[in-house]
C-alpha cells in the first residue's frame, strides 16, 4: 500500500513529493520503504547521511524491543520522523512512519551504507518495521493508495513506477528481532 499524504505534497519538505510505500505482511508487521514517487529517489540524489537521532534525547537506534509483547518499543504516530537524510546537495530530509505503532527496528545498515535508500529502496534500503494496532490499522487505511491508483498518481506527475513484478521480487532482510 502506499501512503498518500495528509497533507498537500511538496509542503512537508516544500519542494518535492513525500511518498512512502508499507509493506504489510500477514502477520500485521508494516515494512515501511520510500515509494518510487519521493522527492529523494527522483533525480540525482545522492545520499551521504542518514541520522536516526531525531532529538538530543531520542535516537531510534536506541529502540530495543522484548518479548512477544514487544515491550520496550517507541510509540510512532504517523508523523512521527524515523530518520533525518542529508545529500551531497545540501537538502535534507525528514523521513516519517507514516502510520501509528510501535517502532520494531530501524534499518541500521542505512547508517554505514547511506545509498541503500536510493538504490535499494523496496528491499536493503527499508527505513523500519511498524507494527500497528488493529484499529491503528484500519483507521490509516482511507490515507492509503493501492498499488495500481498509486501508479495511476504518479504517471500524472509523470514519474515512472517500479513495477508490480519489481516490487513483490525483492525479499526484505530478516532481523534478529
Amino acid at each position: 500500500m502506499m501512503l498518500q499524504p495528509e497533507v498537500p505534497p511538496g509542503e512537508v519538505t516544500g519542494d518535492g513529493f513525500e511518498d512512502y510505500c508499507i509493506l504489510l505482511h500477514s502477520n500485521k508487521l508494516c515494512v515501511l520503504t520510500l515509494a518510487n514517487g519521493h522527492s529523494l529517489l527522483n533525480g540525482d540524489k545522492s545520499v551521504t547521511e542518514v541520522d536516526f537521532q531525531i532529538t538530543p534525547t531520542t535516537n531510534r537506534m536506541e529502540n530495543k524491543v522484548i518479548g512477544k509483547a514487544k515491550k520496550g518499543a517507541q510509540w510512532l504516530t504517523h508523523l512521527s520522523p524515523i530518520c533525518r537524510v542529508k545529500c551531497s546537495d545540501g537538502t535534507t530530509y525528514t523521513l516519517r512512519s507514516g502510520i501509528p505503532g510501535k517502532l520494531i527496528e530501524v534499518n541500521e545498515r542505512l547508517s554505514t551504507d547511506p545509498n541503500l535508500l536510493t538504490d535499494k529502496p523496496l528491499s536493503e534500503g527499508y527505513l523500519a518495521i511498524i507494527i500497528p494496532k488493529a484499529r491503528d490499522w484500519e483507521a490509516a487505511q482511507p490515507n492509503l493508495l493501492s498499488e495500481d491508483s498509486y501508479i495511476s498518481t504518479i504517471a500524472k506527475r509523470g514519474l515512472s513506477q517500479v513495477t508490480a513484478e519489481e516490487s513483490t521480487s525483492t525479499s526484505i532482510p530478516q532481523s534478529g528481532t
